[in-house]
């Protein structure tokens, strides 16, 4: 009775292989889960831009004038935001933790929101006020993956380039 010894296990060859197809299949993978954790986190943010918007508007209702802080506004910001003056504009919220910021602008008949994108790149959306149904707007410096991703929401409609370098889309 003969006894054969089979050999078990993977040449490095197979190996190598399966490694390579491994790490073809994260390259491709990667960005878009980088894209969809930041349309999450922008998804979130959307709703309190749209909330500071209607206090404002509230707000400009009542006192025939825009407000100044945030504490003026019939809203509390969510945990994690804190407020401070800004020479540019009357108050900037913002949570460090998300990357997110609101600016407040007393003369002005919209919030801007602007988050951090995974990449270090961010956007700006600019809510409207109820006072003016403007265009709601998002913006981020060409060729980067806030461009991208301003590009991708559903609807957007590229509008150009202004002088400060950023491209705009106008989202319905």
């Amino acid at each position: 009775m003969t006894h054969q010894n089979t050999r078990r296990g993977f040449t490095l060859i197979e190996l190598l292989i399966v490694v390579l197809i491994i790490a073809i299949l994260a390259a491709v993978a990667l960005p878009q889960y980088r894209t969809a954790v930041d349309k999450t986190r922008f998804a979130a943010f959307i709703p309190l831009l749209k909330a500071v918007a209607d206090a404002k508007s509230v707000y400009y209702l009542g006192n025939g004038k825009w407000p100044e802080k945030f504490e003026d506004l019939a809203i509390d910001l969510p945990k994690g935001f804190t407020s401070k003056d800004n020479a540019s504009y009357k108050q900037i919220a913002s949570n460090t933790s998300k990357k997110q910021y609101i600016r407040l602008e007393a003369s002005d008949h919209r919030v801007i929101g602007q988050m951090l994108l995974s990449d270090g790149s961010d956007i700006l959306y600019y809510m409207p006020t109820s006072q003016y149904r403007s265009i709601r707007r998002c913006a981020a410096r060409l060729n980067t993956h806030a461009a991208r991703f301003c590009d991708s929401i559903p609807g957007t409609q590229h509008k150009g380039t202004d002088s400060q370098g950023l491209d705009w889309w106008n989202i319905p």
